[in-house]
């Protein structure tokens, strides 16, 4: 399932449907779609639950996920890579150098609450064009254990 129909499928009918909203699933310039609609009291909400900022330096891991319960933050994980990942690796941009929060909460995640030995983020050299910010990588030690535990594969 493509990132479009992801959002079309199973996002755009539960804020339509929970919010009684008109949305919009639009292509940004850099390639990533998003889904616009026209109430500022639900973004607000959807931003203060989920701990979302329209601008990505203050983005950081939703608290409702820290605070969840392990097959939450597992499902979190789950996505995040199937976003983000690649064979044995997560990959992040991130705005600031040697900090990269996301994958720390998922590199702490996999190591404590699993088990899955990964490293801890570490910086990339990338020539995305489209890539103003750095990027960070965490490696899975135990690739195998990830896709059965996590990507229940």
């Amino acid at each position: 399932m493509n990132k479009r129909n992801f959002l079309e499928e199973k996002i755009q009918p539960r804020l339509e449907y929970l919010f009684n909203l008109n949305t919009e699933i639009t292509p940004r310039p850099d390639g990533v779609y998003q889904i616009q609609f026209a109430s500022k009291p639900i973004y607000l909400l959807l931003s203060k639950c989920f701990g979302m900022r329209e601008i990505q330096q203050f983005w950081k891991t939703p608290i409702l996920i820290e605070r969840a319960p392990l097959n939450l933050k597992k499902e979190y994980i789950k996505r995040f890579f199937e976003a983000e990942g690649s064979f044995e690796h997560i990959y992040h941009s991130w705005f600031r150098e040697n900090n990269c929060p996301p994958l720390q909460f998922i590199s702490n995640v996999l190591n404590n609450e699993f088990g899955i030995q990964c490293s801890k983020p570490g910086e990339i050299q990338t020539d995305n064009k489209f890539n103003r910010f750095p990027a960070y990588q965490i490696f899975i030690n135990n690739y195998r254990n990830f896709l059965r535990e996590i990507m229940d594969l």
